[in-house]
């Protein structure tokens, strides 16, 4: 922060602190609304302390819980910006976007029953409002894995509706990106593996890791297969090498089931981000 910048700051909260009686000065939203717009986060944080103190009607107003809810986004606690987002009421200038602002904090860590509960009690004043409601009930439905709910809002919504037409195309494909994995299962991952080192793995998604696993178990068990011919099957080499082969082989087996559990993670974390992202980028566009 610049010199000037601070020492102004620090004026401004000496006179608030200790106050001016002979002014009366009167808490400031504006003030508020630049220090967290700004990023001077600790400052606002000890402007509501003053007002606080105060005991001043400005922190039950619907501008206070928006400006509230903007200081716990920049601080990344999206459930606490969600619960700012909802207090503010249907008469405030503020309203139809803290909906749409909420739906998606709370569905960041996975509330859907908060969002879901918001969205039902919310009742649009335009065709804009009525199919971004409608296009964050599909959304959240898609972060549920409810894919039979998502039909549902798709039968009411127009889906050709500038705001979110080109949001519903994404949402449609990542739907049926889900419905292919879903049905991936760890015990054909196995099975396959077992037929072929890596196959497993590269069924599960990892082809890099397939790669690997196949080259690696081909090369011990050319080794091992060298050794016993050389030897015999009794000598110590080739028991050395084929209990080695025999665990990299087993350990292929196991890691390709256990792959598809650990790919499915990292694939829903993606898709999940993916709907995320669209449900936010369908109200930021709109208002």
């Amino acid at each position: 922060m610049h010199k000037p910048i601070q020492f102004l700051l620090f004026i401004l909260f000496t006179m608030l602190q200790f106050g001016v009686q002979s002014q009366n000065i009167e808490p400031n939203m504006g003030f508020y609304a630049y220090l967290v717009n700004e990023n001077y986060l600790q400052q606002a944080s000890q402007l509501e302390e003053i007002w606080l103190q105060k005991q001043e009607n400005i922190l039950n107003t619907d501008s206070f819980a928006w400006y509230k809810a903007q200081y716990f986004v920049k601080q990344k606690f999206a459930d606490s910006a969600a619960v700012y987002f909802s207090k503010i009421q249907n008469n405030s200038v503020f309203y139809s976007k803290s909906r749409f602002e909420a739906v998606f904090y709370y569905s960041i860590n996975s509330h859907f029953e908060q969002a879901e509960l918001l969205l039902s009690n919310y009742t649009p004043t335009n065709k804009t409002e009525i199919e971004l409601r409608n296009f964050q009930l599909a959304s959240v439905s898609l972060l549920k894995r409810n894919f039979n709910a998502y039909e549902t809002v798709l039968n009411q919504a127009d889906t050709s509706y500038y705001h979110t037409h080109s949001s519903y195309q994404k949402l449609n494909f990542l739907k049926t990106e889900m419905l292919l994995y879903q049905n991936k299962s760890p015990l054909a991952a196995a099975t396959f593996s077992s037929i072929i080192p890596g196959s497993g793995k590269f069924y599960a998604g990892k082809k890099g890791e397939a790669v690997s696993v196949f080259i690696s178990v081909l090369a011990l068990g050319a080794v091992f297969y060298e050794n016993a011919n050389k030897f015999g099957i009794t000598h110590f080499r080739s028991i050395a090498t084929g209990s080695i082969f025999g665990i990299f082989y087993l350990g292929n087996i196991a890691g390709s089931y256990h792959s598809v559990n650990r790919s499915k993670k990292d694939f829903y974390e993606k898709m999940d981000k993916n709907i995320l992202y669209h449900i936010q980028h369908s109200y930021s566009s709109a208002f």
